[in-house]
């Protein structure tokens, strides 16, 4: 699916209107609802990679996703709305964040020979600390502790909002008592460059894991530097477990005495010695603040955002023009009872009130969705072979049809 050409999808009640990321088991759209007068919701729609539909490990950790967040409410973690499957595979609806993660931001800062003030470094990571401190303490309806630890807590999973919102999402691997049911190897999950010394021997990990992780980073944007780099992942296991993060500072410039005692101690080897919650860390970082006359806010952040993302804004508005509007779309969000399942993203007919086909939808093309039976069987299904092949097309407002039946594609585009 792809902005340029206006190609939207109706994926059950959403509308996935473009691919924004991708990532290692399952990609991201921008999507949207639409309901009476004129509403529209906005949504992050995550979808398991079609080659990773039927590998039940990476189902499980999806699904896993969901039910963890599910129950974080926090202006700094990422909400999660929805847990659906639609033709056999499953989703999360999210909330949208409008802006990047932490990973373009450095990459641009890069680009341009530009370091993130340290004010904004010192405000994002707090915000990021709130937000990991949260989940750490979060408990379900019951009182219960859920034993939240996010596992791969890196810059590609902080949210930068251009309204200056930082938000932790993706907690895909992350561990919680919720996950007693599933079984749990032992294997190495998140990015070996932000990982704990415990977690890199494979040690038992507790929520102090995540405040090492959560140093990592904060050291990497105050720098601009990557803390824990190596020629294989062995190399960059063998640097984390390590610690040695005293030759990496003497390696940057100087930071502040007691800023580089908070970062030292964050990233003690021994868990022991770092703060002991991510609650503590925010707390050092705040009295830092206060001692130097430190003051930020989120219009800051927004403020540094939007002009370092200056384009990419106008691009954005660009495209949110040519979305679909709530009028066009009331109309299609309709299931259609004679359509068949189909074997992959599948949309529902353009319905009038009397359940017929729309007239003013006709196709601009049409297309294979699938490969072509053999003739013997195509004769043993008869004229309706659309169990074997799936056809699509896209009409003239730029809607996607399909996967969807030879019959029903004849009854459609009468």
């Amino acid at each position: 699916m792809t902005e340029h050409n206006r190609e939207w999808t109706v994926f059950g009640r959403y509308v996935l209107l473009e691919k924004v990321g991708t990532g290692g088991m399952a990609e991201i759209y921008r999507a949207k609802t639409f309901g009476a007068a004129g509403f529209e919701k906005e949504f992050a729609i995550k979808l398991i990679l079609p080659n990773l539909i039927n590998d039940a490990e990476f189902v499980d950790m999806f699904i896993h996703e969901a039910k963890i967040t599910v129950n974080l409410y926090h202006t700094n973690v990422v909400q999660i709305f929805d847990l659906g499957q639609f033709d056999g595979q499953y989703f999360i609806a999210m909330e949208y964040v409008h802006g990047k993660d932490l990973l373009d931001v450095l990459a641009r800062c890069a680009e341009h020979d530009l370091k993130i003030p340290l004010d904004l470094v010192l405000f994002l990571t707090m915000e990021l600390l709130k937000g990991l401190d949260f989940a750490h303490r979060a408990k379900d309806p019951f009182g219960e502790d859920l034993d939240i630890i996010h596992r791969d807590i890196s810059p590609s999973n902080i949210l930068i909002s251009y309204s200056g919102d930082v938000k932790v999402g993706d907690f895909g691997v992350a561990k919680a008592a919720i996950k007693r049911g599933l079984s749990d190897s032992g294997t190495l999950k998140g990015k070996v460059g932000y990982m704990s010394p415990e977690q890199v021997m494979g040690e038992r990990i507790d929520s102090r894991s995540d405040v090492f992780s959560a140093g990592i980073v904060f050291f990497e944007a105050l720098t601009m530097t990557r803390l824990f780099a190596g020629g294989s992942d062995l190399d960059i296991m063998l640097r984390v477990r390590d610690a040695d993060v005293d030759a990496s500072l003497r390696r940057v410039n100087p930071l502040p005495a007691d800023l580089a005692e908070i970062v030292g101690r964050a990233l003690a080897r021994h868990r022991e010695e770092r703060y002991q919650t991510a609650g503590e860390f925010y707390q050092a970082l705040m009295d830092f603040c206060f001692r130097h006359n430190v003051k930020v806010s989120s219009a800051d952040l927004s403020n540094f955002m939007t002009r370092l993302f200056a384009r990419e804004i106008e691009v954005e508005k660009a495209r949110r023009r040519a979305d679909p509007q709530a009028f066009h779309m009331r109309g299609l969000l309709h299931r259609d009872e004679t359509l068949e399942p189909s074997m992959g993203m599948s949309v529902a007919p353009n319905l009038s009130e009397g359940g017929s086909p729309m007239s003013t939808h006709e196709p601009i093309s049409v297309e294979l969705d699938s490969p072509v039976l053999h003739d013997a069987q195509a004769e043993s299904e008869g004229e309706d072979i659309g169990r074997g092949v799936r056809y699509r097309y896209r009409d003239r407002h730029g809607m996607v049809y399909g996967p969807i039946s030879l019959r029903t594609l004849k009854e459609f585009v009468k």
